[in-house]
């Protein structure tokens, strides 16, 4: 399970055992503001908005659930934008 925080721009990523317990697995730092998060239909990466500066970030997801940034991709006229899907 990953959480977005927008003010310190910021993502933790949390493993979820048998009984719904939650252990942080980590924060991964992200760019301004991210605040909707998708993951892809195959669960190998992560998308993230960031809307204060109008971007989509990538990340792949490890086996151990920890995340590696791929790429940005900065959406025209998105700055301040909310709402992401996985492809």
């Amino acid at each position: 399970m990953y959480v977005s925080h927008a003010g310190s721009d910021a993502l933790t990523a949390y493993q979820v055992d048998a009984s719904g317990r939650l252990t942080s697995l980590g924060r991964t730092a992200t760019g301004a503001g991210p605040t909707d998060l998708a993951v892809s239909p195959a669960g190998d990466y992560l998308y993230v908005q960031t809307s204060e500066n109008g971007g989509v970030e990538t990340y792949r997801i490890g086996p151990d659930g920890g995340l590696t940034r791929t790429g940005t991709t900065t959406v025209p006229d998105a700055v301040g934008g909310e709402g992401i899907v996985a492809p």
